[in-house]
């Protein structure tokens, strides 16, 4: 994994990964088996499902960073 692009800025960083604290999956996205197990958590979420219960359960615990898959028209508004 060393040398490997990270999510900071785009910089290398040799030997250092970074994950996601929360991996949001809209629609009928999949996730890799590796991106799964570089999120702390993963949600699913159907698309246009209200986002009040997502930030509700978010409350006691609040993620630094949040990855968002899925297609565009889906999971755009999600990742605003």
């Amino acid at each position: 994994m060393a040398g490997e692009r990270t999510a900071v800025g785009g910089r290398r960083n040799a030997g250092s990964v970074l994950g996601v604290d929360l991996l949001v999956v809209v629609g009928d996205a999949q996730p890799s088996a590796r991106l799964t197990a570089r999120a702390r958590r993963t949600v699913h979420l159907q698309p246009g499902q209200s986002l009040l219960t997502l930030l509700a359960d978010l409350r006691g615990h609040i993620p630094r960073r949040i990855g968002v898959l899925g297609a565009g028209d889906e999971a755009g508004p999600v990742a605003r």
